[in-house]
């Protein structure tokens, strides 16, 4: 089996090259030549694979290590029986994570008490959920938007885009971009969205660019609306737009990129590559690929409050090293933030330092929210 696998894919040579004759190259470089002389393809989402690449080739399986899948052209995957895997969810704890370091910060930064805030969740799948979950957890107020989703499951707790706006602090969307058909999900929050929202709300887009009419948004700040927009995903990718200058935080794509979500994801799509060609899958275990975390322990003293658990999430992974990083190498490196997203450094989840406590509830609270509490 000829497997062709993009270089940049954290251990794909390693987990894959017992399957199958590997040959790895850069992303921009994937072509029909290659293609039509290769059974498997793993790729990210810098990659767009659509009919006319694949066209005469012999692909019987297409991976993305990504858990979007705008980047392929679905139907005719289908049409052409090709297996597809992408990773759906492997991220979900690495985006969530990067949300609450977000939420943190901004707590910090504008002295405000979580608690007292409304978070509005657009999109309620294995993110959004995971989401959900932990700010419940910590006692914050929450609504949720998913059209589909709320006529699949009948739940009262679903409300409308409308109660979102009016009624949210902060809101974060983790919708799919959909151009077309029933609940189209491209440029969701337009002009009219962005001038019914209150004064001061926080908006954090960590799903795709498109999600967000970006000319509207700069539009409506020119006016002088004054909203706090936090940016992991653009319109315009690989390439940063003029809303660069109008964000609180800016980071290039890497919300869903910690250390233990890349590895998550590359297993996923190995374990769906193996099941397809009745290959046997040798269990390779996470642990195997983690490194000794910084901080082996750290003890937490009584009752948690948010300022401990602000400290204690920034100093497993603080958002605002990212935006720095990328707002003082953007233009010297280079403007292409995919450059960025190569040499990104190691980063951790919570749950890779042991958290030590005196309290009970304290304990409790951690557990719930994925921490490894003794």
């Amino acid at each position: 089996m000829n497997i062709l696998i993009d270089k940049d894919i954290l251990y794909a040579k390693k987990i894959f090259e017992k399957l199958g004759k590997i040959k790895l190259i850069s992303y921009n470089m994937f072509n029909k030549s290659l293609l039509k002389n290769s059974d498997a393809v793993i790729i990210r989402s810098n990659t767009p694979i659509k009919n006319n690449i694949l066209k005469n080739s012999k692909i019987k399986f297409l991976g993305t290590v990504t858990s979007g899948i705008d980047h392929i052209d679905q139907e005719y995957i289908k049409k052409s029986n090709i297996c597809f895997s992408h990773a759906s969810g492997c991220n979900s704890t690495s985006v969530v994570e990067y949300i609450f370091s977000v939420l943190f910060f901004l707590s910090e930064h504008y002295n405000f008490d979580l608690k007292e805030k409304i978070v509005g969740i657009i999109g309620v799948g294995n993110i959004g959920s995971l989401l959900n979950k932990y700010l419940n957890v910590l006692g914050i107020k929450t609504l949720l938007y998913d059209p589909p989703l709320s006529k699949k499951i009948k739940n009262k707790e679903f409300v409308s885009l409308e109660k979102i706006i009016n009624h949210s602090h902060i809101i974060s969307l983790h919708v799919p971009l959909k151009k077309y058909g029933k609940n189209p999900t491209y440029h969701l929050f337009n002009e009219e969205i962005f001038d019914n929202l209150s004064s001061e709300t926080i908006v954090i887009n960590t799903s795709r660019g498109l999600v967000i009419d970006e000319n509207a948004l700069l539009k409506v700040l020119k006016k002088g609306k004054k909203i706090r927009i936090v940016l992991d995903v653009w319109s315009t990718e690989p390439y940063l737009s003029e809303l660069l200058c109008q964000t609180i935080i800016t980071t290039p794509h890497i919300a869903g990129y910690s250390l233990e979500g890349r590895i998550k994801s590359v297993l996923k799509i190995h374990k769906d590559y193996c099941k397809y060609f009745n290959k046997k899958n040798t269990e390779i275990g996470i642990k195997h690929f983690l490194p000794q975390s910084d901080f082996k322990k750290i003890f937490i003293q009584g009752k948690l409050t948010q300022k401990k658990l602000k400290k204690l999430i920034h100093l497993i992974y603080d958002v605002r090293d990212d935006d720095i990083n990328l707002k003082k190498k953007l233009g010297i490196i280079s403007k292409d933030i995919y450059i960025l997203r190569k040499k990104y450094s190691i980063r951790r989840e919570w749950s890779s330092i042991k958290v030590q406590t005196n309290n009970f509830e304290t304990k409790k609270i951690l557990k719930k929210i994925g921490f490894y509490v003794k």
